[in-house]
């Protein structure tokens, strides 16, 4: 993930939105906090990580849920 998000900074204008999705619990979402705080990123609104009992779900791969981030860059 790291190396994914590294250079996105560079390439957003300056209120360029980034939305990523990614399978959860795949995901460490501390993990991706951290990455995107070393990338200078950060959520556009303040996150509830908690799950909910409506989350899009599919057990086609094992037991997974979506996890979407809103980002943008770090003013």
């Amino acid at each position: 993930m790291s190396a994914s998000v590294e250079g996105v900074p560079a390439s957003l204008k300056p209120s360029g939105k980034l939305i990523l999705t990614f399978d959860y619990p795949t995901v460490n979402l501390e993990t991706l906090r951290r990455q995107m705080d070393e990338a200078g990123l950060e959520y556009m609104a303040d996150v509830n990580d908690s799950l909910p009992a409506n989350a899009v779900h599919s057990t086609m791969w094992g037991d997974l849920h979506v996890f979407r981030a809103a980002l943008r860059k770090r003013a």
